[in-house]
């Protein structure tokens, strides 16, 4: 399974979560908002930053251990923003 979710700034902050678990499924978060966490969850995830971005965190994380020819891609065009590939306890 996979989402395209459009975070918009009325819902932020708020803590999102991929659902793709294999290198054939990819999240897509369209982000709007300011001070999100996006979790990606080993599959493929795409975080496109549109206008209002910015202290956006994002997570890479993998509930079925390594997972090989996945392919990822951040544009976050505000300030602040974090990459992670550990999990946020």
């Amino acid at each position: 399974m996979a989402n395209n979710v459009v975070i918009t700034e009325a819902e932020s902050p708020s803590v999102f979560f991929g659902s793709a678990l294999s290198n054939t499924q990819t999240d897509n978060f369209f982000n709007f908002g300011t001070g999100n966490i996006i979790e990606g969850e080993g599959g493929n995830i795409n975080v496109i930053g549109l206008f209002t971005d910015s202290n956006t965190t994002v997570v890479l994380n993998s509930v079925t251990g390594a997972i090989t020819g996945v392919s990822d891609t951040f544009t976050l065009d505000g300030d602040a923003n974090s990459l992670s590939n550990t999990a946020l306890n």
